[in-house]
C-alpha cells in the first residue's frame, strides 16, 4: 500500500470571523497538535517522493496502478490563526484518502482557539471527481463538537439592533448522516439526512439598556429579557430530512449560464430536555444569464421558513434562537455577522461577474452586487416588497421591507479543480462598513461539501 504526504491550505471565514465555535485554547492540545504533524512528517516513507516523479509513474504496470493508494493529506488552515469572534487559534486537519476503496475519504479536525474550539470526525465515501469517477451514490456519516463564548445574538425580528447583542455560552454536539444519490445523468441529487443534536446554552453576557439610547431601548430591552430567560437551556433533537438539487450549469467555477436549484424540508423532533418542534424549508434558486465573453450576470434567491412551530412556553412561545434561521454576512456581504434572526428569511441579489486574470494555475475574477434580505415570524403576512436602508426600523410595523447592501469582491479559484474558490469581500449594509468577508467556497456541483469546512450551527 503506497502512501503520499500532501500539505494543502484550507480555510473558512466569513465577516471578519472564523466559522468555528470557541472555548479557551489549551496550550497542551496545539503541542498535541504539533507533535502528531512532526511525526507525520517524519515517518512517511521515502517511496512517497518516488510516487510523485513522473517517470517511475510512467514504468509502473497496470497492475500497480490499479491498486488502491492511500494518501495522508495534511491540511493547516491557515485563516485559523485570528479571528475577531475566534480570537487567537490554529487548525490543523489530516485526511486519509482511499483507505478502503478508490473514492472514500477520513477527516479528524482540531481547530482551539481562544474564544472556541471545534472538532470534526468524519467519513465519506462516493462523489464526482476528483473524488471517484463513477460513484453516483454518495454517504457521509461525520460527528462535530464545538464550543464558544461568543455565540452572538440582537434579538429577533429586523428591528434588532447591534447595540442588542448578547454573547452566549454554548457547547453543541451533532452525529450525522447523509446517502445521496446522483440520477438524470448528474443533473439531479438527491440525498436523504439524518442527525442527532444536542445544544447547551450556560451564560449569557447581557446588554444593559441603561446603556442604550432612546431609540435602541426597545431592542436592547427584548434581547436582555430574552437571554435572561433563556438561559441555562438544555435541548436534544433528532433531524430526519431530505434533500433535492438540480444541476443546468455549463460549469461549477466560472460559471457562464445556467440555473441552479436547491429545496430542503426536513423535521425536529425532541428527544430531551427543553422540547419544542418544527418543520422547516429551504428554497434556492441561482441563475447565470452571458452578457459577452466571460461576462454574466449572476442572480439568486432564497426563502427559508419554519412551519408547524411548537415553541417554549418559557420564551413566549418562541424557539430558541440557536435553531431558527440566519441572515447575515455569510450570505449578505455588508451585514454583521449572526445580524439577523428569525423564523423565516428572505435573501435577493444580483452581481456583475468579470474575469481579471489567470495567474499560477488561478483563474482570478471580480464581482459587484447588490442583495437584499430581511426576517420574519411569519413572511406571509409580514413581508413587504420595499426597501429600507435606514439605521433602525420600528418594531410596531405590521409589515417589514427588504434590508438593502452593496458589496464588491474577489474569487481565486484553481484551474486543475472547478469544485473550490477562495471568495474575499467587503460591503456596506444599514449599520455601515462590514469587515471584509474571507471564505473557502465548494460549490453543490458535487454532492459532498468540504467537510473539513465547520457548519454554521445557527441555521
Amino acid at each position: 500500500m503506497k502512501r503520499n504526504l500532501r500539505l494543502i491550505g484550507s480555510c473558512d471565514a466569513s465577516t471578519g470571523s472564523i466559522d468555528r465555535r470557541y472555548g479557551p485554547i489549551r496550550p497542551a492540545r496545539i503541542v498535541l497538535a504539533l507533535v502528531l504533524t512532526v511525526g507525520l512528517l517524519l515517518t512517511t516513507p521515502r517511496e512517497t517522493v518516488a510516487q510523485n516523479e513522473p517517470e517511475r509513474a510512467e514504468m509502473a504496470d497496470e497492475s500497480q496502478r490499479g491498486d488502491t493508494e492511500t494518501w495522508l493529506n495534511l491540511r493547516p488552515y491557515v485563516l485559523d490563526l485570528w479571528g475577531p469572534r475566534a480570537g487567537i487559534g490554529a487548525g490543523l486537519g489530516l485526511v486519509v484518502n482511499e483507505a478502503f476503496a478508490e473514492s472514500d475519504e477520513f477527516l479528524l479536525t482540531v481547530a482551539p482557539a481562544l474564544h472556541e474550539r471545534v472538532y470534526t470526525l468524519s467519513y465519506a465515501s462516493g462523489g464526482t471527481p476528483p473524488h471517484g469517477e463513477q460513484d453516483h451514490r454518495v454517504l457521509l456519516v461525520s460527528a462535530r463538537h464545538a464550543y464558544t463564548t461568543r455565540d452572538w445574538f440582537y434579538g429577533f425580528g429586523p428591528a434588532s439592533a447591534p447595540t442588542a447583542r448578547t454573547a452566549f455560552t454554548l457547547r453543541t454536539f451533532q452525529g450525522s448522516a447523509r446517502l445521496g444519490q446522483h440520477v438524470l445523468g448528474d443533473r439531479l441529487f438527491l440525498q436523504a439526512h439524518g442527525r442527532v443534536e444536542h445544544y447547551r446554552l450556560t451564560d449569557a453576557n447581557l446588554p444593559n439598556p441603561g446603556d442604550a439610547t432612546a431609540e435602541d431601548q426597545p431592542a436592547v430591552t427584548a434581547a436582555a429579557a430574552y437571554g435572561a430567560t433563556a438561559v441555562p437551556l438544555r435541548t436534544t433533537g433528532a433531524v430526519l430530512g431530505l434533500d433535492a438539487q438540480y444541476d443546468r450549469r455549463d460549469r461549477a467555477y466560472q460559471t457562464l449560464r445556467g440555473v441552479l436549484l436547491q429545496g430542503t424540508a426536513e423535521r425536529w423532533i425532541p428527544v430531551g430536555g427543553t422540547t419544542f418542534s418544527f418543520f422547516r424549508t429551504d428554497l434556492g434558486i441561482h441563475a447565470w444569464i452571458p452578457i459577452t465573453g466571460s461576462h454574466r450576470i449572476a442572480l439568486h434567491g432564497r426563502i427559508a421558513r419554519l412551519i408547524d412551530i411548537n415553541g417554549v412556553d418559557d420564551l413566549s412561545g418562541r424557539l430558541p434562537h440557536i435553531v431558527t434561521p440566519v441572515v447575515d454576512g455569510r450570505q449578505v456581504p455588508g451585514f454583521l455577522r449572526d445580524r439577523y434572526t428569525g423564523n423565516d428569511a428572505v435573501v435577493l441579489g444580483a452581481a456583475y461577474e468579470f474575469p481579471i486574470t489567470n495567474i499560477l494555475a488561478f483563474n482570478v475574477e471580480g464581482y459587484a452586487g447588490v442583495q437584499a434580505a430581511s426576517v420574519y415570524d411569519d413572511v406571509t403576512t409580514q413581508f413587504e416588497l420595499a426597501f429600507d436602508s435606514s439605521t433602525r426600523i420600528s418594531p410596531d410595523r405590521d409589515t417589514y421591507p427588504l434590508r438593502p447592501a452593496a458589496s464588491i469582491g474577489l474569487r481565486v479559484g484553481p484551474q486543475f479543480r472547478d469544485q473550490s474558490y477562495v471568495d474575499v469581500a467587503v460591503g456596506v449594509g444599514p449599520d455601515g462598513l462590514s469587515a471584509a468577508r474571507i471564505s473557502f467556497v465548494q460549490r453543490l456541483n458535487r454532492a459532498r461539501p468540504p467537510h473539513h469546512a465547520s457548519n454554521r450551527w445557527r441555521r
